[in-house]
């Protein structure tokens, strides 16, 4: 097992760790791949494992097949399952959805939806300023 332990407020990030059970504990790693991660009051930029666990921490990008987290937070999950509890994600891809006490921005069906009015908005204005342009010529 790798253990990842240390980094406190003003004090270097890891840049990566690569190993078959990673643990960081009020720590904090640019770059994490392993077979599980753990990570206890510490944070990682991107995350890839087949099990990814956090308590009390957060993770930017998670990647892998099952995904917990407990009193955290997440930016970004991909994964087959995911569950959270008193947590919040901005972005969930997931095939299923657990939780309890939980605040998702985005899943995915509603971060497509907001692509395609973003989208038709952005065509729009686009459309009608191009318009304005056109007949100042």
């Amino acid at each position: 097992m790798n253990e990842h332990t240390g980094n406190l407020p003003g004090t270097d990030v890891s840049r990566e760790a690569v190993g078959e059970d990673l643990r960081v504990q009020q720590g904090s790693i640019e770059h994490a791949e392993a077979d599980k991660i753990h990570v206890e009051q510490g944070g990682i930029g991107r995350a890839e494992a087949r099990f990814v666990d956090v308590v009390e921490g957060g993770i930017g990008l998670a990647q892998g097949e099952n995904v917990t987290v407990s009193e955290g937070g997440i930016g970004v999950t991909i994964a087959r399952n995911v569950r959270l509890e008193q947590s919040t994600a901005a972005l969930v891809a997931a095939t299923n959805i657990e939780g309890e006490n939980v605040t998702i921005l985005f899943d995915l069906r509603a971060a497509l939806l907001f692509g395609v009015v973003v989208g038709i908005v952005m065509g729009l204005l686009r459309f009608l300023i191009g318009g304005e342009e056109s007949e100042k010529d």
